[in-house]
């Protein structure tokens, strides 16, 4: 099967089963993060069912994780064409398919309304927030550098030592946003990172949900992490929708009014999920 470039962080190493096989043992424990993986190669076919799972949904409905204010950025959206395509669906065309969506009804977001944006959001805190930038590639993450001036960029094609010297500054506090690709995707520990910014899709949600995991570790002061997600796609919009419904349904949380349901913005229980508009209907 051939996979794409940004799902190679979940390929097996081919030297996992041999050292498995290997050693003879009374007991063999196995630990995952990633159980679902990009080669659809199962965990489960060496070790068994799992005897125990703890799932990111759960981890945040129960105060385990940070609190999430996570905003879909989805008013980028072409509703001309949208239009068009409900008329056709309405009017018996049964042709239209998600990718007709994906690539027709949202319109690129330029970068520089995307770094109003941001700013936008950050002044509602008064300060300046430490946040992480996923980026498509390298070639974006220079294009999205020119109008975030302070930010870093942090990726693999780096001098070793610079990019330690990097992260060591993102870590202190130093440098207070960082544009990476796939390097935070695991094994970065910045519990202090308060702002995701969300400018690539990925066709796994694994790695989405391990990017996402970089802001919800919980650290001194830090009380939730906000997420902007300019991602258009409608994988995405159905992935956090998904997440939402997951951790609302964990916590036990009942909506009171219509609003709160329409808007998937959930009060009082330390997250929210804010869809446009649009993105909903």
């Amino acid at each position: 099967r051939h996979v794409r470039k940004t799902d190679l962080a979940l390929l097996e190493a081919e030297t996992f089963k041999p050292v498995i096989d290997y050693f003879v043992t009374k007991m063999t424990v196995g630990l995952t993060a990633t159980p679902n993986r990009a080669d659809r190669k199962d965990i489960r076919d060496i070790f068994g069912e799992e005897i125990f799972s703890y799932p990111l949904t759960r981890g945040v409905a129960e105060g385990y994780l940070a609190e999430m204010d996570y905003r879909v950025e989805n008013d980028n959206i072409d509703r001309a064409r949208l239009q068009e395509l409900v008329d056709r669906v309405t009017g018996g065309d049964r042709t239209v398919a998600k990718s007709d969506l994906d690539s027709t009804i949202f319109l690129y977001e330029r970068l520089d309304a995307i770094e109003k944006r941001v700013r936008e959001v950050e002044g509602e805190f008064g300060r300046k927030l430490k946040k992480v930038i996923f980026c498509r590639s390298l070639t974006h993450v220079r294009a999205v550098q020119k109008f975030f001036k302070e930010a870093v960029p942090y990726h693999s094609k780096m001098d070793r030592d610079l990019q330690r010297e990097v992260l060591v500054n993102f870590k202190a506090g130093t440098t207070k946003e960082i544009l990476v690709r796939d390097k935070f995707n695991e094994g970065v520990d910045v519990p202090d990172a308060e702002m995701l910014i969300f400018l690539r899709g990925t066709t796994s949600e694994t790695i989405w949900l391990q990017q996402l995991g970089r802001g919800l570790r919980k650290s001194n002061g830090k009380t939730h992490v906000v997420v902007l997600d300019f991602v258009a796609n409608c994988d995405r919009i159905r992935a956090v929708g998904t997440l939402a419904r997951d951790i609302v349904s964990i916590g036990g949380t009942q909506h009171r009014d219509q609003e709160q349901r329409d808007n998937l913005h959930i009060e009082g229980t330390g997250y929210s999920f804010n869809f446009t508009e649009e993105t909903m209907n």
